[in-house]
């Protein structure tokens, strides 16, 4: 009986240890290493299309920053809001949460449409 008991034992112990991630047996570099490596591969292999995407973070960040300004001007008029005022208050900004997420699928789902496309165009020759 203590035969088998000892043996499950070495079992489930052998079974965890290969079954730990690749970390713990030290296979795996460090998370700075990992990340300064694909920082320099993308720095000697620029992506074809790098300032248009460049341009396009751009055009979203700003979008990203004026929904912001609004929003927080929107708070501020509820917080100071009172009676039926407030109510409306909320409503506008639930209206404009709704509609700035709405945009932003959209934008979303037009973005992977266009690499879909792009990707099932044939290359130029």
């Amino acid at each position: 009986m203590k035969s088998r008991i000892l043996i499950f034992a070495l079992f489930a112990g052998v079974s965890a240890f290969i079954a730990a991630p690749a970390l713990v047996h030290g296979s795996q570099a460090p998370a700075a290493e990992q990340h300064d490596q694909h920082h320099s591969e993308a720095a000697t292999a620029p992506a074809q299309g790098a300032g248009d995407q460049r341009d396009g973070m751009m055009t979203m960040m700003a979008r990203m920053k004026a929904t912001e300004l609004k929003l927080d001007e929107l708070v501020k008029k509820m917080n100071a809001a009172k009676g039926t005022e407030k109510v409306d208050a909320i409503a506008d900004l639930l209206t404009t949460l709704v509609q700035d997420h709405r945009a932003m699928h959209k934008s979303m789902m037009m973005g992977g449409m266009r690499e879909r496309s792009e990707s099932a165009a044939p290359a130029p020759k």
